[in-house]
């Protein structure tokens, strides 16, 4: 007992200096001994195809236009929806920060979202690409619903505007939104990207990460 105690001690004691590839053999040892234990149960692991992606260095992603850094993400969410599905609910998350297969960081709201300074730092840290996998929207489509007894479904207009639009000219350079839905259950709202960049309402975000669903076999 007292061997194995000093030999736990100094794994401890210089863990810190492990590269990488060494913490990852580490956590596939800790994991199929812990897989032992238990009898066999285990977490899920990241999808044997994906490791091209989770392997990607972080040098080259910074060397990436945004593109092509989109174009990666969206191959991730086409190519592993599986696995991103079972970690957001392994965490109960509604995002998942993800580098070299692993799950860094989650979160079970969206107002939390990682800033692009968070990602590239656990990029840096693990030396490979980040990635941010969300859970799909909860979609209900805002559109007058007529009931019986002449009555509708109650919906609300709603202009979307720049932060610091004069509220004399809102209508005039704000979009309105005529059929908001006033009774769901979404705790997101969200807009068309395309549409309010048309509309200057917002200016061009170079942002990391993209995201795609569908609904009703649209993307």
């Amino acid at each position: 007992m007292e061997t194995k105690n000093s030999t736990l001690e100094q794994v401890l004691e210089t863990i810190d200096d492990f590269a990488p590839d060494e913490l990852d053999l580490l956590e596939k040892r800790l994991a199929s001994a812990r897989e032992k234990k238990n009898g066999g149960a285990s977490t899920p692991a990241a999808p044997a195809v994906a490791k091209d992606l989770f392997a990607i260095p972080f040098s080259e992603y910074l060397a990436m236009p945004l593109e092509e850094r989109h174009a990666i993400q969206i191959s991730a969410y086409e190519k592993y929806s599986e696995w991103i599905a079972q970690e957001l609910e392994r965490f109960q998350a509604r995002w998942i920060l993800v580098c070299g297969g692993k799950v860094t960081e989650s979160s079970p709201t969206l107002r939390n979202y990682p800033r692009r300074e968070k990602v590239r730092s656990v990029g840096e840290q693990y030396g490979l690409m980040p990635f941010v996998f969300v859970r799909g929207p909860m979609i209900e489509e805002s559109i007058w619903t007529v009931l019986p007894y002449n009555d509708s479904y109650p919906t609300l207009p709603i202009i979307v505007a720049a932060e610091n639009e004069n509220p004399s000219n809102l209508k005039t350079n704000g979009w309105l939104i005529t059929d908001a839905d006033l009774d769901t259950g979404s705790p997101d709202v969200l807009v068309d990207y395309d549409r309010v960049l048309e509309k200057g309402i917002i200016e061009s975000q170079n942002i990391d990460d993209a995201h795609a669903h569908s609904h009703l076999e649209r993307r």
